[in-house]
């Protein structure tokens, strides 16, 4: 099986990217206010589990940190607007041979789908045979 790629602060996980907008949206913060912000934005996590997205970050040269007292500091080293382009580039260089082929995509009425909807379980199918046989 080949190694698994690395991914660099052009390609971060969801969970980077929730803790990066968190920081944009404060500017710079210690673990204990991005730990918090998600709780209030529904993303219950570990104090532990945040501590290690942003220190990933920062070995990715996304975010900095200092330390102030006990704690570190954490801030953005890229801003919203970079990793959008990032992400652009990304999606044009991977699903599209050039922008203007992405721009002609746009213009003859594509739009991004709607993010999928969850579905409610089906219940189980009635057994037709017993499990045990006596």
């Amino acid at each position: 099986m080949p190694p698994r790629a690395r991914r660099t602060g052009n390609e971060l996980p969801q969970l980077e990217l929730e803790c990066l907008a968190a920081l944009w949206t404060m500017a710079e913060a210690p673990v204990a206010a991005v730990h918090q912000h998600l709780a209030d934005q529904g993303r219950p996590l570990a104090y532990t589990t945040v501590l290690t997205v942003l220190d990933r970050l920062r070995r990715k040269q996304v975010v900095t940190r200092e330390r102030h007292g006990r704690a570190f500091i954490y801030r953005p080293l890229v801003s919203r607007e970079q990793m959008r382009a990032r992400a652009l580039e990304r999606l044009v260089r991977n699903y599209f041979a050039s922008r203007a082929e992405l721009e002609a995509w746009l213009r003859d009425g594509h739009t991004p789908p709607s993010p999928p909807q969850a579905q409610p379980a089906e219940a189980p199918a009635e057994l037709t045979e017993p499990l045990f046989i006596d």
